[in-house]
């Protein structure tokens, strides 16, 4: 009989910027990589005999935490890969929630019937995983082995190994990063469960789902998970310059020094020139906040900035601004920048410790309308 902990990735972006990262290559977190710390410590004395992962780099380094005390290699293989999204990939989940409620649903609760344009479906997803699983464990027949693959394709195929119907699936838990599940495989009775979904290893304050509600399903207007929508410079102006003023103030406690003609007429100039990308995120049919960015280049021709972000008051401290975030790291790499930088007031704590969490590092100092601003800067590239 063959063991085998299977193993969901670390914290990646797509999981804290709420965005669909099915073959999506995306960073860990910071957060993650404390996950893949904790990991380590949980495999310290199991003994192990391999080391699998799909070939997506979120998975190789999580993988890396049975390396620290196990003098093993990984092996990869695409057989493990999460479930491929098609047009769905890299679009934020409130989005998908906003355009296609149904698919969704389907996704999460009755995958057999989930159908998009260009994605996989879940019964090919559940055939390849069972397939490179059954080919492990008869490659490390009476071993143990470690395989970390992808949250979707893991639950798709516990379901498989328990008879779950599709329609049960919500009986099913999501499985937190770096959960673990066990399942052993013999050539005589195939595959069975022995626990499932345990991240007991996690500290609660680096758990991803105990910050989010998704998963609960407490009803439609959940901040986890919000539409991003496209500026509109036909109607929209008159709502930037409130996001503006009201950035401005929080930043300096007053509208002393704002010219909004000055900063109306300098974005006009980005978008009119094509170096700019304005996006609302949408909450309960309001726009909630805001993230612009500079694609000119001008501070290199590597280097995208962003030149607002804001989440209004009273929507703030509910998982906004860092699907705004993540949404101006996107664009970034979707215009071909390696770097991704932005100009904080050096007295506003709060915000310069958010993008800290989030990998922004201080690289410089500037003086401001009314003070010193740091600039801050993340390595986007991957």
């Amino acid at each position: 009989m063959t063991q085998i902990y299977l193993i969901r990735h670390a914290e990646a972006e797509g999981n804290v910027y709420r965005r669909a990262q099915g073959h999506y290559n995306g960073q860990i977190t910071r957060n993650g990589r404390r996950q893949i710390e904790a990991l380590a410590e949980r495999f310290k004395d199991i003994p192990i005999d391999a080391v699998y992962s799909s070939n997506m780099d979120r998975t190789i380094q999580t993988a890396g935490a049975i390396l620290k005390y196990h003098p093993l290699t990984i092996e990869t293989d695409p057989g493990l890969r999460e479930i491929y999204l098609g047009s769905w990939e890299n679009t934020p989940w409130g989005t998908l929630t906003a355009e296609y409620p149904e698919q969704l649903i389907n996704f999460n609760d009755d995958p057999d019937s989930f159908s998009v344009e260009g994605a996989e479906r879940y019964p090919e997803v559940g055939a390849r995983m069972l397939r490179s699983l059954t080919d492990i464990a008869k490659k490390h027949e009476g071993g143990t082995v470690a395989v970390v693959s992808h949250g979707s394709a893991i639950r798709y195929t516990l379901a498989l190994i328990d008879g779950l119907p599709s329609k049960e699936m919500p009986s099913l838990p999501h499985g937190d990063n770096t959960n673990v599940s066990l399942i052993t495989y013999s050539g005589d009775t195939g595959f069975k469960t022995v626990f499932k979904c345990d991240s007991s290893h996690l500290p609660s304050e680096i758990s991803t789902l105990g910050k989010q509600k998704w998963w609960k399903k407490k009803g439609l207007h959940d901040t986890s998970n919000v539409p991003i929508i496209p500026f509109d410079a036909s109607k929209d102006w008159g709502t930037y310059e409130s996001f503006y003023s009201e950035t401005w103030k929080c930043a300096h406690g007053t509208l002393r020094g704002y010219d909004k003609n000055i900063y109306l007429r300098r974005s006009q100039k980005r978008l009119s020139g094509g170096n700019g990308i304005i996006s609302f995120v949408r909450y309960c049919g309001e726009n909630a906040g805001i993230v612009e960015v500079d694609t000119s280049g001008a501070e290199g021709a590597d280097i995208a900035r962003i030149v607002l972000i804001c989440v209004r008051e009273g929507f703030r401290r509910s998982g906004l601004g860092i699907q705004l975030l993540g949404h101006a790291v996107e664009l970034a790499r979707a215009g071909g920048f390696k770097k991704l930088r932005l100009c904080v007031s050096e007295d506003n704590k709060n915000a310069i410790d958010f993008y800290r969490e989030f990998d922004f590092n201080i690289i410089g100092q500037s003086a401001g309308s009314l003070g010193q601003l740091f600039t801050m800067e993340k390595d986007i590239s991957i």
